[in-house]
């Protein structure tokens, strides 16, 4: 055999095995990833983000529920840091996360993020979770709903010193965190003068309260075991969606 082609099959052969060993495998849209590779470690998130926790072991079930389409299949590295896209991942601890820093979230006078959380949840028939957090403009959200029922939400922006949104009561995680925060709408001039700048501390939420409650509802991202779990699936964020 020409050294030439020799040289030609043993570069296609190492190619051939470097896409095996570190591409993302699963198949058929509908299928399952199998958990092995270093692209589906799982890789802690949580912080500058956004996603939904939706209480579901089908992840099929779970990208129905969101109605976006299967996507394609992506290892962790790639879909955590896309802007672009939703990363849905495979079950973990009975939750399919679906993460992106680009979803809209809650916005000054627009209160149609927790009915779209609702409208979510009525799809899959159980309980759909919303967070969100950004330090640069000090962004701190979570939103529960059940079968198409909203039960709390509380949003908040620290940069322009305003609550967004206040749904419900405090949950019975929230309050066994400690977690009962103020609502700057309702805050006379007297309620802010009596504000104390350690008041102020836990009158308003940070990050980590964002992080604290997502682990007492459901999963905290922060906390991920960086262990295989699976790959995820990619899915195009559409413009009603950022």
């Amino acid at each position: 055999m020409p050294l030439g082609v020799l040289i030609g099959l043993v570069v296609a052969a190492l190619a051939a095995l470097a896409l095996y060993l570190y591409l993302p495998r699963g198949g058929a849209a509908g299928g399952s990833a199998a958990a092995e590779g270093p692209h589906d470690v799982a890789i802690p998130f949580g912080y500058k983000s956004q996603w939904l926790a939706l209480k579901t072991d089908d992840a099929d079930r779970a990208l129905a529920a969101l109605g976006l389409g299967p996507g394609r299949w992506a290892g962790w590295p790639e879909g955590i840091r896309t802007q672009s896209a939703l990363f849905v991942t495979l079950p973990i601890d009975g939750w399919v996360l679906a993460v992106s820093p680009a979803m809209r979230g809650f916005a000054p006078g627009d209160s149609s993020w927790p009915q779209h959380v609702a409208a979510i949840s009525e799809r899959l028939g159980g309980e759909v979770q919303y967070f969100g957090s950004h330090r640069v403009v000090d962004y701190h959200a979570w939103c529960r709903a059940d079968r198409g029922t909203i039960a709390r939400a509380y949003a908040y922006v620290g940069d322009a010193g305003e609550t967004l949104a206040v749904i419900g009561d405090p949950s019975e995680e929230e309050l066994e965190l400690g977690l009962d925060f103020r609502d700057t709408r309702t805050m006379t001039d007297a309620d802010w003068e009596a504000l104390s700048e350690e008041d102020h501390d836990v009158a308003f939420p940070d990050e980590d309260h964002v992080m604290q409650i997502a682990g007492a509802w459901s999963v905290d991202p922060t906390g991920l075991p960086e262990e295989p779990v699976g790959a995820g699936r990619l899915v195009p964020l559409p413009r009603e969606w950022r």
